[in-house]
């Protein structure tokens, strides 16, 4: 059975593929944006989420750093195990402040959310997003999910940048991580879940703990990532008020596929001027 739409202005029946009627030529777009949301999140309801989409890229990126240094490197602590040099972060995109400030390389704030030093950094952070960025995607949408987590990973990435400075920062998705929970902390607040606030800030507590006993550990990138998404989850509202404005929506699917390219042309600078 062919699946049909109807027109909202003059109700005429037509393919639901469609997306103007063909008989009055009245655009069903702004229809559809109210009933199933913007671009990601249709693509969130055929599996795609942002969630995965940022898990993939980080390991599609942890596996070009590997290929490109030609294997895992052996040598280090638990945390480097198996993982990346330092000299292949840099060529990826790491950044210290003479590249960032001085170079004018802005790439180097992107693309390190995306570079991990060992196999436990990248999993640990990939079972921290996994767990907390499906209630923070559900929450507020998938395009406003993925634009704000490029913002804290970019706030994140800068305080690590300023605290680690005239050396090198940190590298890793923990302080876009970091901003998630932050974010998922002030959401249960909001609807009135203490276990989900509870369970961010035990979160919160044993990251900052290690990050202060156990060398190697970047708790500046993980504060700042932390306040940004504090902040921004107070300034923002929910999907459930912002699908009812088409216009926000298609805001906010612009930022979702800005912060994308965004990604890309980064990595797009370090391959050109690497």
């Amino acid at each position: 059975m062919r699946k049909l739409n109807a027109c909202p202005r003059c109700r005429a029946l037509f393919e639901i593929d469609d997306n103007v009627c063909p008989s009055c030529g009245t655009s069903t777009l702004p229809k559809l944006i109210r009933e199933k949301g913007g671009i990601f999140d249709r693509l969130a309801g055929r599996g795609l989420t942002a969630v995965n989409m940022l898990v993939g890229a980080n390991v599609i990126v942890f596996v070009i750093a590997l290929i490109l240094q030609g294997g895992p490197n052996m040598r280090g602590g638990i945390l480097s195990f198996g993982g990346i040099t330092g000299a292949t972060l840099d060529r990826l995109g790491a950044a210290n402040p003479q590249q960032v400030v001085e170079g004018g390389e802005w790439w180097r704030l992107v693309c390190p959310m995306f570079l991990h030093v060992g196999i436990i950094h990248i999993l640990f952070n990939m079972m921290v997003l996994r767990q907390a960025g499906p209630l923070v995607e559900r929450a507020l949408g998938s395009a406003k999910f993925l634009a704000l987590y490029l913002v804290a990973g970019l706030i994140g990435d800068a305080a690590s940048l300023y605290w680690h400075a005239p050396y090198p920062a940190g590298v890793g998705a923990s302080g876009a991580v970091f901003g998630v929970i932050g974010m998922a902390a002030v959401l249960g607040h909001r609807a009135g879940l203490r276990e989900l606030t509870y369970a961010m800030l035990r979160w919160i507590v044993i990251v900052l703990m290690m990050g202060l006993i156990l060398p190697g550990i970047d708790n500046a990138g993980h504060v700042g990532g932390l306040a940004a998404g504090v902040i921004v989850a107070f300034r923002v509202s929910d999907a459930r008020r912002t699908r009812l404005s088409v216009q926000a929506v298609r805001f906010w699917d612009v930022l979702g596929v800005g912060a994308a390219l965004l990604v890309l042309v980064s990595f797009g600078m370090v391959a050109a001027t690497g």
